[in-house]
C-alpha cells in the first residue's frame, strides 16, 4: 500500500501542481514562454513530490525533501528539460492547431449525439475493460516470469532486495495502466472521430442536420428507449415549415433562401438540441423529436420563443414566419405515425393563416 501511495500519490500531486502552474501559464501575457518555464522545472517538481512521499513512507531509506537539487545537478538534466521542453510546447501548438479543434468539436458532437441516441455505449466499455485487462495482464505476467526466472537459476535475494523488487514490480504494473489509459484516450478520440465523419456522411450538406432517412431511424431507437409518464405519454414531436418559401426563392434567389434555411437550423439547434434530435426531410420542412421531459406549457414557451427567433430573419425586404405542428408522444407509437400526426397539425396550421403552432396529441 505504501509502495501504491508512493507510486500513485506522487505523481497526482505532481500532476496537480503541474496542472496549476500550466493553467496560469496559458492566461499569462507570454503563454509559450510560461509553458517553457513551468515544463524546464517539472523534473525538479516531480523529484520534490517522490522525495515528499518517500520522506514520508520510507524514511529508513535516508531520502528526504533536500535532495531535490541534486538531480539538478546530472548531467542528463539539461538535455532532459531541452526535450521535454520540445515535446510539451509542441503538444501546446498542435493542441490549437485547427486539425486538434476540429477533432475536438467532432468528439464532442459525437457525445451529444450519443448522449441523446445512446450508440455503442456497451461496445466503448467492453473495449476499454478488455484494453485495461490486457495491460494488467500483461505486467502481472512479467512480475511473475522474474521470479520464476531467478528460481530457476537459484537465485536466492534478501528480504531488503525483495522488498526492493516488489515497489519495482508495483511501479511497474501501474505504469502499464496508465500507458493503457494514454492508449484508450486515443481509441475514444479515433473512434468518435470515425463515428464523427459515419454521421456526417448522412447529414444535410445545407444545414448540417439529420436527413431523413438518419432522423427517422434515431427517432425509432429513441421512442423504444423513452421514459413515458403515469398517463404513458413522454416527449414531443414537431413539423416545422417556412411560410411562402417558394416566393422567397423565386423573388429574391436561391442563395437568400439557403441563408434562411441556415438560420432557421441553426435556431432550431440553440432551442432543441439539447433537448432531442432535429432533421431536415427536404425543402423547407424541417422535424424534431423531443425525448427530455417537458410540461406542454415549457414546449410552447420554447417554441414561441423559436417564432419570434425566425420572425428576425430578414429575406430581401421581407421578413421570414414560419408554421408548426406539434404532437404529444404517446405509448407503443411509431416514428411514423407522430410524422402524419404532425404532418395533419401543420397543414391546420397552415390553413388557418400561417405563422401558427397548432399543437395536439399523436393518437390525432
Amino acid at each position: 500500500m505504501e509502495s501504491i501511495l508512493l507510486s500513485v500519490g506522487a505523481r497526482a500531486l505532481f500532476g496537480l501542481i503541474a496542472g496549476l502552474f500550466y493553467k496560469a501559464a496559458k492566461k499569462s501575457k507570454y503563454p509559450k514562454a510560461g509553458i517553457l518555464l513551468v515544463s524546464s522545472i517539472g523534473r525538479p517538481i516531480h523529484t520534490f513530490c517522490v522525495y515528499l512521499f518517500m520522506g514520508i513512507f520510507f524514511s529508513e531509506m535516508g531520502y528526504t525533501v533536500s535532495d531535490t537539487l541534486k538531480g539538478a545537478s546530472r548531467p542528463d538534466y539539461l538535455v532532459f528539460m531541452i526535450i521535454v521542453d520540445a515535446i510539451v510546447l509542441g503538444c501546446y501548438i498542435f493542441c490549437r492547431s485547427a486539425y486538434m479543434k476540429r477533432l475536438m468539436y467532432r468528439a464532442r458532437a459525437v457525445d451529444k449525439l450519443n448522449a441523446v441516441v445512446g450508440e455503442n455505449k456497451w461496445k466503448i466499455a467492453a473495449l476499454l475493460i478488455a484494453v485495461m485487462i490486457s495491460s494488467i495482464s500483461v505486467a502481472v505476467y512479467f512480475t511473475n516470469r522474474i521470479s520464476s526466472v531467478m528460481e530457476y537459476y537459484g537465485i536466492t535475494l534478501s528480504a531488503e532486495i525483495s522488498y526492493d523488487l516488489m515497489h519495482l514490480q508495483i511501479q511497474f504494473l501501474l505504469g502499464m495502466i496508465s500507458l493503457a489509459v494514454i492508449a484508450i484516450i486515443f481509441i475514444l478520440l479515433y473512434q468518435k472521430n470515425s463515428n464523427y465523419l459515419y454521421h456526417e456522411a448522412r447529414m444535410d450538406g445545407l444545414t448540417g442536420l439529420f436527413r431523413r432517412r438518419i432522423f427517422f431511424q434515431k427517432g425509432e431507437k429513441i421512442l423504444g428507449r423513452l421514459k413515458y409518464n403515469a398517463s404513458d405519454r413522454g416527449g414531443y414531436f414537431l413539423i416545422l415549415d417556412i411560410d411562402h418559401f417558394k416566393e422567397i426563392n423565386d423573388k429574391y434567389g436561391h442563395p437568400t433562401g439557403d441563408k434562411v434555411l441556415k438560420e432557421i437550423a441553426r435556431i432550431l439547434e440553440n432551442n432543441l438540441g439539447e433537448k432531442g434530435i432535429i432533421g431536415r426531410l427536404g425543402g423547407d420542412e424541417f422535424v424534431g423529436l423531443i425525448n427530455v421531459p417537458s410540461s406542454k406549457k415549457e414546449i410552447i414557451q420554447i417554441l414561441n420563443n423559436m417564432k419570434k427567433e425566425i420572425s428576425k430573419i430578414q429575406a430581401g425586404e421581407e421578413y421570414v414566419t414560419c408554421s408548426m405542428g406539434v404532437v404529444l408522444i404517446e405509448k407503443n407509437q411509431t416514428i411514423d405515425q407522430l410524422y402524419r400526426s404532425a404532418d395533419r397539425l401543420l397543414y391546420e396550421a397552415k390553413k388557418n393563416g400561417k405563422n401558427q403552432i397548432a399543437f395536439g396529441q399523436g393518437s390525432l
